[in-house]
């Protein structure tokens, strides 16, 4: 939620500078009020874009962002060519200042250079030209603006040529089938996946001698509470490449009742470990704000890493809504109790005293780690000790969340819709709504590149 304001922030400020006539707006609380007192917090709420220990949260650089006055829009460019300059469209936002009076910084890799910014006006547009080196697809370029007196304003990073992720398609040969009166094993030369012939759905599933698997997939409507599962039908087939498990299914309150919603899945396994899931809704949705697929995960899962499209090409490195990154499960601030300042930045906090009271125990994971991250090109939860893990690939569409149970499991959240239903303040979003039959497929790998 923290991370989407930044798109509300940016809308409002560009609307705002473009228009004919503007009042302007305002920061209502500059910081979280919340008063630490002896015996328990108080206070109006946490909606600060800095937190009572004055730290920066997530809204600060989202204000910083959509309130710069130097405007880079462009975070990839065409490769201009060996030898050739190349040229970044930029707009001056300022209402006094030229941009030739900043300074320009840029980074490639271990290089770094100064840049010369034209004289561009006030309310101008112009561009900022790098001078002509060996460019290749693939490099990033950091720029970063200071002003009088060497004041950081901003920075951007910008990619040579069209990014392209690519993933490896599915390979044979497919893996062997055992089945019993209590399940169905789908087992490869790595992995072995077993199936609940109760539910119809994931046991347990182990890669490389390491369960990373415990249950799923689940259907996710986030804040929907959803009847008990109940199988109503399951059957394998095969090719040569993939296994492939037919369920059909219904959330229900009890057997033979009708439908809360009705639920059929296509599980492709290859012979790598890609487990695909084509899942159909066979009922509408209504008043849901996330619509996906969720596996459970071990216990041992200890970190999240991903890679997605962002709002902004540039970010701190602890911002939860960077475009790449490792957020850890824990951290030191397990340890930490009532009153006592915070010893790394606000992404790390895995206590909410607040929320939760002064005897918060934590244990739901650093803000970081059970942020939703939006529309991913994949994301990946590493079982602790090992580089192993799954991973969720995507065509930058998808949202991945990852949620701690009680019990110390990872529920892993891979989601199609989502939407921030209660903001209030005139930008809450609409609940999600379908009509029967809306279909959609989730990728997840095992790896063991996390």
């Amino acid at each position: 939620m923290r991370d989407y304001w930044g798109h509300f922030i940016k809308r409002f400020w560009e609307n705002c500078y473009t228009s004919e006539g503007c009042l302007g707006g305002a920061i209502w609380a500059g910081f979280d009020e919340v008063f630490l007192l002896p015996k328990s917090p108080v206070g109006y709420g946490a909606w600060g874009i800095v937190d009572e220990w004055r730290r920066q949260k997530p809204e600060y650089w989202h204000v910083k962002k959509a309130y710069s006055p130097i405007r880079i829009d462009v975070s990839e460019v065409p490769n201009p060519g060996t030898g050739q300059p190349l040229d970044i469209p930029v707009k001056n936002w300022f209402n006094h200042t030229h941009l030739d009076e900043l300074q320009a910084e840029l980074r490639a890799g271990t290089n770094r250079q100064d840049l010369v910014f034209p004289r561009i006006p006030p309310g101008g547009e112009g561009t900022l030209r790098v001078p002509a080196r060996d460019w290749k697809d693939g490099d990033v370029l950091e720029v970063r603006v200071y002003g009088q007196g060497g004041v950081f304003l901003d920075q951007f990073q910008i990619h040579i040529g069209e990014r392209k992720l690519t993933f490896p398609s599915v390979k044979g040969p497919a893996p062997k089938v055992h089945e019993d009166t209590q399940s169905v094993t789908v087992q490869g030369r790595d992995f072995q996946i077993v199936f609940d012939k109760g539910a119809g759905l994931i046991r347990e599933g182990v890669f490389r001698g390491k369960k990373l698997l415990e249950g799923g997939p689940f259907l996710n409507l986030g804040s929907t509470r959803l009847a008990p599962w109940w199988l109503i039908n399951l059957r394998h087939s095969s090719t040569a490449d993939e296994v492939i498990i037919h369920l059909v299914g219904a959330h229900v309150a009890r057997r033979g009742s009708g439908p809360n919603m009705n639920m059929s899945l296509e599980i492709h396994i290859d012979g790598q470990g890609l487990i695909t899931t084509e899942y159909t809704l066979r009922n509408p949705v209504k008043d849901a704000n996330e619509v996906g697929l969720a596996f459970a995960l071990a216990a041992g899962i200890d970190r999240l890493s991903w890679d997605r499209k962002a709002l902004w090409s540039a970010y701190p490195p602890d911002h939860i809504g960077r475009p790449q990154g490792t957020a850890q499960r824990n951290s030191h601030d397990v340890h930490r109790v009532y009153r006592h300042e915070p010893a790394g930045p606000w992404a790390a906090d895995a206590k909410d005293f607040f929320l939760f009271g002064p005897d918060d125990p934590g244990d739901r994971g650093t803000n970081d780690f059970r942020s939703l991250k939006e529309n991913i090109w994949w994301a990946a939860c590493g079982l602790a000790g090992t580089s192993l893990g799954v991973k969720a690939e995507a065509d930058g569409s998808a949202s991945a969340r990852a949620e701690v149970w009680p019990d110390g499991k990872v529920q892993f959240n891979i989601n199609h819709l989502w939407a921030y239903t209660d903001l209030g303040y005139g930008v809450s979003m609409p609940k999600i709504a379908l009509d029967a039959g809306y279909k959609n497929t989730v990728r997840l790998r095992l790896t063991e590149e996390v």
